[in-house]
């Protein structure tokens, strides 16, 4: 099964794809539906950016005091980075996310 990752540059693909369209010349209905969609992968952008930043944050944190924090027989430290990074996993390649992003690569067609 083939796995999406949605990156940064897949947000940027995303914003420009919407940019780059061109408006119909059949007048404003055609830009407001063109507005529309950028305003939808933009909210979805800036959603997407701001969780992804705060589990990225979180996860190399835990990897950061499970480096530093060495404690003989305690797992407290492997545990916590084990559960950030699953949490980071789980976000950047949910279904929800991946879903989203080629259902807006799809309207970018339309």
């Amino acid at each position: 099964m083939k796995k999406l990752i949605f990156t940064g540059l897949t947000a940027a693909v995303l914003l420009s794809s919407c940019s780059s369209q061109k408006a119909d010349t059949s007048g404003t209905e055609a830009t407001a539906v063109q507005t529309e969609k950028q305003q939808e992968a933009q909210d979805f952008l800036d959603q997407y950016s701001a969780t992804y930043q705060d589990l990225y944050t979180k996860s190399a944190e835990a990897e950061w005091a499970s480096n530093i924090k060495i404690v003989e027989g305690d797992s407290t430290n492997a545990v916590a980075t084990r559960k950030a990074n699953e949490a980071f996993a789980a976000f950047t390649g949910s279904a929800e996310n991946i879903s989203t992003a080629k259902a807006m690569l799809e309207k970018k067609t339309s």
